[in-house]
């Protein structure tokens, strides 16, 4: 049997885990679908609120918007969908009644985008790996028949990475970053300008990987690149869920 004081602890803890639950956010609140006409008709696309406000963490929606950006369009199962959801344009109530569904049944996504939060903390990352990271965001890869690269949440050689439970929030800060620049492909030309040997479209694919693997160390080596993490890191290390150590 409990007694009252017990009964009355049980109740005050309900009532703060339900106050908690209260404030936190909906994914479909923080992840929104937005619709468009363009030449070729109506399209649509997904992307975190500008305008939402984390209750726990103001600012945190502003400053990680493209942190989540990385985290929803790599995680969530909305975001896989939306090439499906987009065959059943111009039914916009039957799209956003199915995205919202599909968003509130992602408990994967949805413990990963939570855990993402401040409390609750990955082990640290050290800086030189955080930049070896961000290195992989600028890949250099065939396509069509010609030789491009590519700066992109998806298309890159991040997860190819060793993995651990930071991975994701480690990778999402480094795109943060390099989406942040006016110039990102700055890095990049920096990198090939200083290749042993010039780029071609018909280039073996031995020296394309051999060419490849230099561009992610001299983009790790970019002094440019390191100030910017570091600046980044300063700026929102309250709103992250790791530490970075020199």
């Amino acid at each position: 049997m409990l007694s009252r004081s017990t009964g009355l602890a049980l109740a005050l803890c309900c009532a703060s885990a339900l106050s908690l639950h209260a404030q936190e956010q909906r994914l479909a609140e923080r992840f929104r679908l937005v619709f468009g006409h363009g030449e070729e008709g109506m399209y649509l696309y997904s992307m975190p609120d500008s305008t939402s406000r984390n209750m726990l963490w103001p600012g945190r929606d502003t400053a990680l918007w493209a942190f989540d950006m990385y985290l929803f369009s790599n995680y969530a199962a909305a975001h896989k969908e939306l090439f499906d959801l987009e065959k059943q344009l111009p039914d916009t109530v039957a799209i956003l009644a199915r995205y919202r569904s599909m968003l509130d049944g992602d408990t994967t996504f949805a413990r990963l985008y939570r855990n993402g939060m401040p409390d609750r903390p990955v082990p640290a990352i050290h800086f030189d790996t955080l930049l070896h990271t961000a290195s992989r965001f600028f890949y250099l890869h065939r396509s069509r028949g010609g030789v491009t690269a590519h700066i992109c949440t998806g298309m890159n050689k991040v997860k190819e990475l060793p993995k651990s439970p930071g991975s994701p929030y480690y990778a999402a800060f480094c795109y943060q970053v390099i989406r942040s620049l006016d110039d990102p492909f700055a890095i990049f030309y920096r990198a090939k300008d200083a290749l042993r040997d010039s780029l071609y479209n018909t280039m073996p694919d031995e020296l394309l990987h051999q060419a490849e693997q230099e561009i992610y160390h001299r983009c790790a080596a970019d002094p440019e690149l390191r100030r910017l993490l570091m600046e980044a890191y300063a700026s929102k290390q309250r709103y992250l869920n790791f530490k970075v150590e020199e």
